[in-house]
């Protein structure tokens, strides 16, 4: 296997054991994941629309329909409305 290969599988697995702690303190009732991850979502697809833009500057309508997508999301979540019928984790 690449030396790349091992790197994004370490990253992954990081990436998957965060998530299950995350979870495991959401139960704990350490900190409340649903509302991070009632949050963060809309800045993930606001931030793979900047990305696609930047990439791909010839043709930024994918991007630009993502970057206006998790706007709209992220602009419901700042002002306390849920968009498009949003469902409460807790």
């Amino acid at each position: 296997m690449s030396k790349k290969g091992n790197t994004t599988n370490t990253i992954w697995g990081i990436i998957l054991i965060v998530m299950g702690l995350a979870f495991l303190a959401d139960q704990f009732t350490v900190f409340n994941f649903g509302r991070v991850i009632g949050f963060a979502w809309p800045l993930l697809l606001a931030g793979l629309g900047i990305y696609l833009i930047v990439k791909n500057p010839s043709r930024p309508v994918d991007g630009v329909v993502l970057l206006v997508l998790g706007g709209i999301f992220l602009l419901g979540e700042v002002k306390g409305q849920a968009i498009f019928g949003g469902v409460e984790i807790k």
